[in-house]
């Protein structure tokens, strides 16, 4: 480098992979929340153009800056790095999947519910992927910050993650048998991530999970749990009339 010139900033595979998956889940979060928009049902051949020109403009402005085509400046995603931390490989499936999806058929009105007919908000898949996810990020959480002894995220650095790499295996085969495909998918994403060291954390539960996915799933719980006791109120008042 010569005397007085701008220092030029190394982009390493992991900052690489940290600044497309934040690319990535920006574009499918927008290309998911077009698709579900009020009255909007976009054709495939016009919902892959979209999505691509999404993703492109989102990796761009994810990474310009970063080579060296505006000075070395930070950009959002470096920003959103610096702030949060990296996403998991799991998050980026998971939303990804989500922006393509079939689209949910029309709800029933309020009406329509009859007593001992309600529509479980939550079943299946869903419902057992946040359960997991909860079940899972809290005690890792909890376990890291308050004992030494009950901390399970040592169970995921290089020389102690063999038993983790062989549930996790098993797992993500049990869910592609039961036809959970997008589990199944965001595991093996995760062990492809950890095993290749594109997470910038040796760790596998890091490439598992991120603080945004847990409190996805924890807010989710909750908030369906608290549509499903103001649906079981409604219904009891119906039924009191």
């Amino acid at each position: 480098m010569s005397p007085g010139s701008a220092p030029t900033m190394q982009v390493t595979p992991t900052d690489a992979w940290a600044l497309l998956a934040l690319a990535i889940v920006l574009a499918a979060g927008l290309f998911g929340a077009l698709r579900r928009g009020p009255g909007s049902r976009l054709p495939p051949g016009l919902g892959w153009m979209l999505a691509g020109m999404l993703l492109l403009a989102s990796a761009a402005s994810a990474v310009w800056p970063v080579l060296g085509f505006a000075g070395g400046g930070l950009t959002w995603a470096a920003w959103v790095r610096g702030i949060a931390g990296d996403l998991s490989a799991t998050t980026v499936v998971l939303v990804v999947a989500w922006a393509w999806l079939p689209l949910p058929a029309a709800r029933p009105a309020p009406d329509a519910l009859q007593p001992g007919r309600s529509r479980p908000l939550l079943q299946g898949e869903a419902l057992w992927l946040r359960l997991a996810v909860v079940a899972t990020g809290w005690p890792l959480v909890l376990g890291h910050l308050l004992t030494d002894r009950l901390d399970l995220y040592r169970l995921g650095h290089d020389g102690a993650a063999l038993p983790l790499v062989l549930f996790v295996v098993v797992l993500a085969l049990g869910a592609a048998a039961a036809g959970a495909w997008r589990s199944a998918c965001a595991l093996a994403a995760a062990l492809a991530a950890w095993g290749l060291a594109l997470m910038e954390s040796s760790n596998l539960w890091d490439a598992l999970l991120d603080p945004w996915l847990l409190l996805w799933a924890t807010g989710s719980l909750l908030l369906r749990g608290l549509q499903a006791a103001w649906m079981r109120r409604s219904l009891r008042l119906r039924m009191q009339r």
